[in-house]
């Protein structure tokens, strides 16, 4: 059952220099930034992070519509994630259901961010009439019957927020004849800054575009539920996520019907990983009071406060268990819930190791052997994944192999740290370049300030 739902913001959703005081001295978050800012050069654009983390001179530019939001979105759940707070569903809107994927663990942080410049290359490069999108203030009912008395077959409803918000997408003087019909009977409606009819299969050749470039781009089955507000359903294999991002550009999203739906399987928290508060006021409008929603990052004075409202969803953590980010103090950090891709052939080759530190070394337990090592590690990683003991063998790849998602493995390895009484590796320690169960055998063995009893695995 659903309790606790993850909301991902659509493009435009970030907010200047908001991002400094939550990045600052975490270096693992400024990687999350540096691989958007890396893909953002492959593409011949400027990076996003700067205007994400310095709030001067940094002009807008049209990538940080494109990526800023969702650079923000990454930071902020990895927050989440090292908090320990944890989500039953993913809910992306628009452009940030790749997010919610990326979180859920179906893709990596790069390969999100590729997505989402591919998606506006894809755009740019598409032979379509001049587009636009106008938000409406009435009832999708409603909405329909005014785009049928314009009667151009351009228009569409793009995305149902509300019982009072709904944004139709079309040709641009299509567009401008519906804005004037609702002034004309008094239906408020605002045009839109984002260029272009999405969400309308006047992009359906963009959308063609958009699936040949991205369909070498791995997928996993995602870890963590994810519900499609454009499928109208639980994405849950690879078959699913294809199918979504094949019509990510023209299948218009059902906010407030996936909202009801989550609402009605249980759920009653509604947390949006974004700047601004667009989706928390959308759980206001379309649920009963019941639910609870939250943004993390509703103003960029907020950004300071995080912290608060992150230890406000751990009620059972006591407040100097948490730092200033409501991140759980002693705890190794954990990447964001999609780590890098896994190379497809090949022996997984084992990391550098760390050296111990040696104030951290007195008074640790011994290691057991490393066949008794290994196999309290894999009956960890079992308990923690549900699994059967027996397919978690030694050298099989956590993440290529059994679909291990990040916050499962970082939730397995702050088990075996306690269980062995071993200290919280440095922050040059990457988790997830440990990728099998020898390779965290090992690297339990060097924090222990043992030499490795075996061989490389």
């Amino acid at each position: 059952m659903a309790t606790c739902v993850w909301m991902f913001s659509s493009p435009g959703a970030h907010l200047v220099g908001a991002l400094g005081s939550l990045v600052d001295g975490k270096a693992e978050y400024r990687v999350l930034l540096r691989d958007v800012d890396d893909i953002c050069g492959a593409f011949g654009w400027g990076p996003v992070s700067p205007l994400l983390l310095i709030d001067k001179g940094t002009g807008e530019r049209p990538e940080h519509l494109w990526l800023g939001f969702y650079a923000t979105s990454v930071v902020l759940a990895r927050i989440l994630v090292d908090a320990g707070v944890r989500a039953d569903v993913c809910l992306g809107h628009s452009g940030g259901e790749v997010t919610a994927l990326v979180a859920a663990g179906a893709l990596s942080v790069p390969d999100g961010a590729r997505l989402l410049c591919e998606r506006m290359k894809a755009v740019g490069e598409a032979d379509a009439p001049p587009g636009a999108m106008l938000a409406v203030n009435a009832h999708v009912r409603r909405v329909r019957e005014m785009c049928g008395a314009v009667g151009d077959r351009s228009l569409a409803v793009a995305v149902d927020n509300g019982p009072r918000q709904v944004v139709v997408s079309g040709r641009a003087e299509a567009i401008d004849l519906l804005r004037r019909l609702a002034e004309v009977i008094g239906v408020p409606a605002t045009l839109l800054g984002i260029p272009g009819a999405y969400h309308n299969p006047m992009f359906a050749w963009a959308a063609d575009r958009f699936a040949q470039a991205t369909a070498d781009i791995p997928l996993r089955q995602p870890t963590t539920p994810v519900y499609s507000a454009q499928l109208g359903r639980y994405v849950r294999t690879r078959t699913d996520i294809r199918e979504l991002l094949d019509g990510l550009l023209v299948l218009p999203v059902g906010f407030r019907e996936a909202l009801m739906n989550l609402y009605d399987e249980g759920a009653e928290t509604f947390i949006e990983c974004g700047a601004r508060t667009v989706l928390s006021d959308l759980v206001t409008a379309a649920l009963p009071a019941e639910a609870r929603a939250m943004s993390l990052l509703p103003d960029r004075a907020a950004a300071l406060q995080v912290g608060e409202r992150v230890a406000s969803l751990l009620p059972h953590v006591p407040a100097a268990d948490l730092d200033s980010r409501g991140i759980r103090l002693n705890v190794v950090p954990s990447p964001t819930a999609a780590a890098a891709p896994v190379p497809a052939a090949g022996p997984a080759a084992r990391p550098p190791l760390p050296k111990p530190r040696a104030e951290a070394t007195a008074g640790l337990a011994v290691l057991p052997t490393w066949d008794e090592l290994v196999a309290r590690i894999r009956q960890v990683y079992a308990d923690v994944l549900q699994y059967p003991i027996e397919v978690i063998e030694e050298d099989a790849e956590l993440e290529a192999d059994l679909g291990v998602s990040s916050l499962k493995h970082t939730q397995a390895f702050v088990k075996l740290l306690d269980l062995f009484r071993l200290p919280t590796p440095g922050a040059e320690i990457r988790l997830f370049s440990y990728r099998t169960v020898g390779q965290i055998a090992g690297l339990l063995e060097q924090l222990a300030g043992q030499e490795s009893s075996h061989a490389a695995v």
